[in-house]
């Protein structure tokens, strides 16, 4: 016995003998509690006896007899396993004539000669002793004295044609059977009582023997073998019964009882015949084992009622019957014990999502615990979806995200209570979302396999790859990644299944892929020619490995080795399923052959090539081809044809036979024969007749077949007449139709082509374009008499001719015709453009098109408005003159934008029209304090620009103060100078003492020292002089006005400056020169070229041009006084416009008058928005509110106020320039205000 264990252990190492130890065992464990028994234990010595010595005599059979070769083993222990062999230890070859039986022997259903040998020897191997026994070798001799007659079958085992077999349940049953006869019998199984169980039964030993495995119950009846060949049949019957050893049913299990409890241990069997069941108490038959009155046996099972405490016993169920027995313990354990939860506290569970989940309560105590389940600190669970096990599981089928969370179980019986929390965790499934894809990969490319993977985030995946179930190759080919496969450098042997298998702590998922390698396939070998013909021949091969591409044509090539060695051409094709070919050949040709592979990749390699096979040589079996007559001179007849290749000529010396006729003329052919050309030349032929001409081949061994005649034509001569009657048709301004007679078909001398027509632009109708085109043609076929002539000029002069032509060339032309275009519509204008904008105007200039295309009648001005969001208003459309090339559109939108489309037109219309855009001003080029633009010079000292001016060109000067924005460029400001609040001065700064104030705009030149801009003026190119003033938006331009001029509220004063004593008010325009001395210009008149004298008065919105109006002269209330002023005492009032030359002296111009080319002289007043140009007013000339002071600046003591803009020259010292005054140019003079 082992210590500590139940273990026996026999050593009989030391020589003792095995036989002695053999017999039944059995062991008994017991304690104080009761005894256990083990089943029967059998101990038996395995023996492999010798056979016993014996000698045979050779066996004689008649060819054609049955034999039965007897092998009979000794007996052993275990029984041995049999099979036949020669001395060489070779097996003996079986078939269904010779066959070895269940028992070992071997049978002969006939016997041949060729059975006859002298070495038939039987062996028995003992496996449990790992020898072999062998048998004394058998000889059999057949012997073929007289012919065996054929016979029908005869069983040689089993014998008779019934018999019984007993097998037990679960062991294999074999049923044999062996027949004789001649020729040899075919052996079939029925089952007569049912079917034969198909998936465990299988017929061996070519169908003489079947087996059932594992046999049951069901196996039992009858079956039927039979034998039969053409002679007749015999069958035999097998009575098949079925046993069984005891099996259990319910076997005892062990039984915990509290004190007065009842249970039950219940011992179930089945056999057959059918088992006894006995009972035994701690090894003891239950009849001898003491009393107990809580027990009370009932055949297979033991009833305990209100058990005592020290009832603890084993007990042992034995149910046998003849075939054998079984044995189990069963512990009946009597104790009193509280719950106790077996399972480990806080155990954490974790589940797949839509999974069952299984959450143990395993507990101990007597009497048995009730469990009950929590969740969460809830009420007890119960009903779905949880299932309560018998063992304290909580079941939970289909796992959801709900069901995370604590768990307790609570066991209780009347001893106590115990409880346990666990927790449970559901995770999201583990799924491949994209999964490797089947894949065609051609060798030597690159494969990826794709495997990505959705997983809970709480759960580490794992990914690994199996190329057909098992492991990758150990290939740096191979990279495997986080969500691929990638392979390199495929090869042949890496086609396969593979499978991406990615796993978690829970689950796993796996996807898998087929990967075919797909390859060119390999060239076909062993080419073989057969069947040998003048002109044919047989060709075989064997294909290739096709590389997984099934190979989808032969492609079979030749080579000349005669006419063209080292050229390979194609010859034919054949199917992919076929490996032979008939070759159809020419001859003279030694030919070899080679054949290449198609799959769905590619070509193979061309096969080894054929050995050579040459054809003999064969007068030609064609002609030349494409065989043509034609001239290339007027007396001659080229005729050409397609030689015959190499191949085609069937023989050597190929010549050619050329032959020709006049048709219809000639009856005899002449005929010359020419080798090594495709053409021959007839010379002296009639210009243009028809030939017959045949190409004939020959060669040494004769001529081809007779030729095809083909008609051709000798020489064409230029056409010698030209079409007559020529007529044009003008159909419209671009397209002509020209008309002609048919040349007569004798002068054509070749074959018609068509007519062409030559025509020319000589000059247009229109005096401003008479340049000449190039010359053009057109064509038209043989069959026209009319064509037409496109895309020409209107309003032109066109000249033409017309000549016929053939293959040679074109003939004479007909005689010139000339024909007019009538005028079409004009193409766009030369330019178009927006040469200035204001307020409430545009003005548009352009020249005339370049392509007139007729006389123009004038040209079309449409124009609409344009909104931010490029919406378009209506719109508005005007006639103008075609002498004129610009206009001014008034009383427009201010600050809008405007679209225009502009075009010429003639009486056939209006051509194309361009396109403009422009926007009207904002404001009208005024300044004030509050946003001031003071350019090109900065104020001298003393000149202060305010409120985010902008100073430019220079910095300040010392002293100077540039606040609020502003920016100082290209000068300062001198010493003491300041700019303030928006205003830009630039170029130079104010002199001294000047100030620049509330946004004004200075430019050119500051004031001088103490002239003061103010509130946004504008002064220009020179500063006033001192004492001028110029307030309220002025704009003085080019000089300023002299000392003492006023210029005030919007006036623009052009040139000069009104002299000294002039005033210009309220918006004037005073121009080219300022009013003399005394003249007043106001309320927005516009006085040009020449100011007016003095004492004239230009008013009210005037416009005063040319020259002012004389002294005394008054233009008032919009009036418009042209070309000459009136004279001395003439008054011109109310929007009067005063042109040319201005009033002279006396003379008032007010309200809104327009003084131009010259201003007022001495003491003009132009006020209240006028306009002065050209030149200023003079000292003492005043322009106020609005006016346009332009080109000078008033003299000394001029006024500009109230928005004057004042350009070119700013205002002379004591200038004053406010309210939003541009000043520009120049700066005042020192000591201006």
């Amino acid at each position: 016995m082992k210590p500590h264990s139940g273990t026996l252990v026999i050593d009989i190492s030391g020589g003792e003998k095995a036989d002695a130890y053999e017999g039944v065992y059995q062991c008994t464990a017991h304690n104080q509690l009761g005894s256990a028994l083990s089943n029967h234990i059998v101990i038996r010595q395995s023996r492999s006896p010798l056979w016993s010595k014996e000698r045979f005599s050779p066996i004689v059979a008649q060819e054609g007899q049955s034999l039965i070769l007897h092998c009979r083993p000794p007996a052993g222990l275990p029984p041995p396993i049999v099979f036949w062999m020669d001395n060489n230890f070779q097996r003996l070859p079986q078939s269904r004539r010779v066959s070895q039986g269940l028992n070992g022997d071997l049978y002969f259903s006939n016997v041949l000669m060729e059975d006859s040998r002298n070495n038939y020897i039987c062996y028995a191997r003992f496996p449990h002793t790992q020898t072999i026994q062998q048998k004394q070798p058998i000889t059999v001799h057949v012997i073929d004295h007289k012919p065996v007659d054929e016979r029908a079958p005869v069983f040689l085992v089993p014998s008779g044609s019934l018999s019984s077999q007993m097998v037990l349940r679960g062991e294999v049953l074999e049923l044999e059977c062996i027949a004789d006869g001649l020729p040899t019998p075919t052996v079939s199984w029925t089952k007569l009582s049912g079917e034969i169980p198909g998936r465990r039964a299988s017929l061996m030993n070519f169908n003489k023997t079947l087996r059932i495995s594992d046999v049951s119950e069901a196996d039992a009846g009858e079956y039927r073998c039979t034998a039969r060949n053409r002679l007749g049949s015999v069958h035999h019957t097998f009575g098949v019964s079925v046993k069984a050893a005891p099996y259990w049913i319910s076997a005892p299990r062990n039984l915990v009882l509290a004190p007065l409890e009842t249970g039950v241990i219940t011992c179930r069997a089945r056999g057959h015949p059918k088992p006894h069941i006995h009972w035994f108490m701690n090894g003891l038959p239950i009849e001898d084992a003491p009393k107990d009155p809580s027990r009370k046996v009932e055949d297979d099972s033991i009833i305990f009622s209100e058990v005592q405490t020290g009832s603890s016993a084993v007990y042992q169920c034995n149910a046998s019957n003849q075939h054998g027995y079984l044995l189990a313990n069963a512990f009946v354990n009597v104790l009193a014990e509280p719950p106790r939860v077996l399972t480990a506290p806080n155990k954490v569970y974790q589940v797949i999502e839509n999974r069952p989940a299984l959450l143990e309560c395993l507990s101990f105590g007597s009497p048995v615990p009730a469990v009950t389940w929590f969740k969460d600190s809830s009420s007890m669970l119960e009903g779905e979806p949880y299932v309560f096990h018998k063992n304290g599981t909580l079941e939970i089928h289909v796992s959801q995200a709900v069901n995370r969370g604590k768990y307790t179980c609570v066991a209780r019986n009347n001893l106590g209570i115990s409880e346990n929390h666990v927790y449970l965790e559901v995770k999201e499934p583990t799924r491949i979302l994209r999964p490797p894809e089947y894949r065609v990969v051609q060798r030597n490319r690159d494969v990826v396999f794709e495997c990505k993977v959705k997983h809970d985030p709480s759960l580490i995946p794992s990914t690994s790859w199996l190329r057909d179930g098992g492991e990758l190759p150990e290939d740096d080919r191979f990279r495997a990644h986080l969500d691929s496969l990638t392979i390199t450098g495929v090869i042949e042997s890496d086609a396969g299944t593979y499978t991406c298998v990615t796993n978690t702590s829970l689950d796993q998922d796996s996807a898998s892929a087929r990967l075919t390698v797909v390859g060119q396939p390999d060239a076909p070998t062993d080419l073989e020619l057969t069947d040998p013909g003048a002109r044919s021949v047989q060709l075989t091969w064997t294909p290739g490995d096709e590389h997984n591409s099934a190979i989808k044509k032969f492609l079979i090539q030749y080579e000349d080795g005669l006419h063209q060695s080292g050229v390979w051409l194609n010859l034919t094709e054949v199917p992919g399923t076929k490996t032979t070919a008939h070759l159809k050949l020419s001859p003279y040709v030694h030919y070899s052959f080679r054949v290449l592979a198609l799959n769905g990749v590619g070509y193979s390699r061309p096969s080894t090539p054929s050995r050579q096979y040459r054809t003999a040589p064969a007068a030609p079996d064609e002609n030349p081809s494409e065989v043509k007559g034609h001239g290339t001179e007027h007396n001659n007849l080229v005729i050409t044809w397609k030689p015959l290749t190499g191949l085609q000529a069937n023989g050597p010396g190929l010549q050619y036979t050329v032959l020709w006729r006049q048709q219809g003329v000639e009856k005899d052919w002449s005929s010359v024969s020419v080798a090594n050309v495709s053409r021959f030349v007839v010379s002296g032929t009639p210009t243009f007749v028809p030939y017959e001409v045949m190409v004939q081949a020959q060669n040494t061994l004769g001529p081809g077949p007779k030729p095809a005649v083909v008609i051709g034509h000798s020489g064409e001569d230029f056409p010698s007449a030209a079409p007559g009657l020529v007529q044009v048709v003008v159909v419209n301004s671009t397209l002509a139709e020209v008309h002609w007679e048919h040349v007569p078909p004798r002068s054509v001398r070749g074959r018609l082509q068509g007519y062409k027509v030559h025509y020319q632009r000589e000059r247009s109708l229109h005096r401003h374009n008479s340049h000449h085109g190039e010359q053009r043609s057109e064509s038209f076929g043989p069959n026209r008499t009319r064509g037409k002539l496109p895309d020409l000029h209107p309003f032109s002069v066109y000249s033409l001719h017309v000549r016929a032509f053939n293959s040679r060339g074109e003939g004479p032309a007909s005689a010139p015709q000339r024909f007019e275009t009538p005028e079409g519509v004009p193409s766009v204008p030369s330019f178009f453009r927006v040469s200035a904008s204001d307020l409430d105007s545009l003005t548009l200039e352009w020249a005339p098109p370049h392509e007139r295309n007729g006389r123009l009648t004038g040209y079309t001005l449409r124009y609409q408005t344009v909104n931010s969001s490029h919406d378009l208003g209506l719109l508005d459309e005007m006639d103008l003159p075609s002498n004129q090339s610009s206009v001014t559109l008034h009383n427009l939108h201010h600050s809008t934008r405007y679209k225009f489309y502009f075009s010429a037109k003639t009486q056939q219309g209006s051509g194309p029209a361009l396109t403009e855009e422009a926007v009207t001003i904002l404001h009208r080029g005024t300044s004030t304090r509050q946003g001031t633009l003071a350019s090109h010079h900065p104020p001298q000292r003393g000149t202060s620009t305010r409120q985010a001016a902008l100073a430019s060109h220079h910095p300040p000067q010392r002293g100077t103060s540039t606040r609020q924005g502003a920016l100082a460029s290209h000068h300062p400001p001198q010493r003491g100078t300041s700019t303030r609040q928006g205003s830009l001065a630039s170029h130079h700064p104010p002199q001294r003492g000047t100030s620049t104030r509330q946004g004004a705009l200075a430019s050119h030149h500051p004031p001088q020292r103490g002239t003061s801009t103010r509130q946004g003026s504008l002064a220009s190119h020179h500063p006033p002089q001192r004492g001028t003033s110029t307030r309220q938006s002025t704009l003085v331009s080019h000089h300023p006005p002299p000392r003492g001029t006023s210029t005030r509220q919007g006036t623009l004063a052009s040139h000069h400056p009104p002299q000294r004593g002039t005033s210009t008010r309220q918006g004037a325009l005073a121009s080219h020169h300022p009013p003399q001395r005394g003249t007043s210009t106001r309320q927005g008149s516009l006085a040009s070229h020449h100011p007016p004298q003095r004492g004239t008065s230009t008013r009210q919105g005037a416009l005063a041009s040319h020259h002012p109006p004389q002294r005394g002269t008054s233009t008032r209330q919009g009036a418009l006084a042209s070309h000459h002023p009136p004279q001395r005492g003439t008054s011109t009032r109310q929007g009067t416009l005063a042109s040319h030359h201005p009033p002279q002296r006396g003379t008032s111009t007010r309200q809104g008058t327009l003084a131009s080319h010259h201003p007022p002289q001495r003491g003009t007043s132009t006020r209240q928005g006028t306009l002065a140009s050209h030149h200023p007013p003079q000292r003492g000339t005043s322009t106020r509110q609005g006016t346009l002071a332009s080109h000078h600046p008033p003299q000394r003591g001029t006024s500009t106020r109230q928005g004057t803009l004042a350009s070119h020259h700013p205002p002379q010292r004591g200038t004053s320039t406010r309210q939003g005054a541009l000043a520009y140019h120049h700066p005042p003079q020192r000591y201006v205000h």
